[in-house]
């Protein structure tokens, strides 16, 4: 019964984990997250911290954070990038660190493509003190862990006022070893999500933009997730706008930039699935600062940045 439980349980898990990639509202304003090859996109280096609280109210729901770097080598087309993640959902702790290494080619004046990989780690976690058997069984007890190598890939192409890309995730098949007798191949064999993104500006006036994306992902698991995300963009400072998923739920973000160095985004969450009878929401907040000077445009391309 114990290994059945701790089975079932570490399904969920893995599902909850996957969900950092198939849902995030603030994923474009660090491009580096949304994929690899974005690294060192910005032509500056960029520093950002997000924090993500799924699910607020339902005990053990998702709670998941990352701090990242990146930026281009000199002035050559090489670029940088260190990621750490760390979820936690119930009595599982997920983590994974990556350096990540991109390169980007000019193709015409007003378009390149940048490819990435991402080379990393996964440490996941049980602390089985924290279960209870149901109905009031014996609970499950010790703690299990296991390190494994992590492989992402990305691609894109980025235009003067749009980039479509493509990220490959977890490459290498992994399997969790928590004890002698129990043994968990993970899904996550192979997990592809298809990213692509477009935000054309409008002007509206002297100072006020229309600014829209649109994602879709897809899991070689067979999940899949549409979106669509619209904002009112105004002096290229502040962003009030909103999104929908095909998962049914739906957001609304803020976003707020001062001098194109510090960048400030929030975003809620609320859904009309079953959840939402145990949960008010999601709550994701995101900070970056941009250092070193800033790209002589007159001299080099203006390419798409958000």
């Amino acid at each position: 019964m114990r290994r059945i439980l701790l089975f079932v349980l570490l399904i969920i898990a893995s599902s909850l984990s996957a969900q950092q990639i198939s849902e995030s509202s603030l994923l474009g304003l660090n491009l580096y997250d949304l994929n690899p090859s974005m690294a060192g996109g910005y032509q500056q280096s960029v520093v950002a911290l997000r924090h993500r609280n799924q699910w607020v109210g339902w005990d053990g729901a998702p709670v998941w954070n990352q701090v990242s770097a990146n930026g281009k080598l000199g002035s050559s087309p090489f670029g940088w990038g260190l990621r750490v993640n760390q979820e936690s959902v119930g009595a599982f702790s997920f983590t994974n660190a990556y350096v990540t290494a991109s390169y980007s080619k000019l193709l015409t004046s007003h378009l390149k493509i940048q490819a990435g990989l991402d080379l990393g780690a996964s440490w996941n976690q049980l602390d089985a003190e924290l279960l209870e058997g149901k109905d009031g069984a014996e609970a499950i007890t010790g703690q299990y862990d296991n390190i494994a190598p992590q492989l992402n890939a990305g691609l894109a192409l980025v235009h003067a006022k749009w980039m479509a890309g493509v990220k490959v995730s977890n490459i290498i098949e992994n399997t969790d070893q928590f004890t002698d007798s129990l043994r968990y191949i993970s899904e996550r064999q192979i997990n592809a999500h298809f990213l692509g993104k477009i935000k054309l500006q409008k002007g509206y006036g002297s100072k006020w933009d229309l600014r829209y994306a649109a994602q879709m992902r897809y899991l070689l698991s067979n999940q899949w997730a549409a979106e669509g995300q619209l904002g009112i963009w105004y002096n290229q400072a502040i962003l009030i706008g909103g999104g929908y998923r095909t998962t049914n739920d739906a957001y609304a973000m803020l976003e707020y930039q001062w001098r194109r160095r510090i960048r400030i985004g929030y975003a809620y969450e609320f859904d009309w699935t079953d959840r939402q009878q145990v949960h008010t929401g999601t709550h994701d907040v995101f900070l970056s600062f941009l250092m070193g000077r800033r790209p002589d445009t007159s001299r080099s391309p203006r390419l798409f940045i958000p």
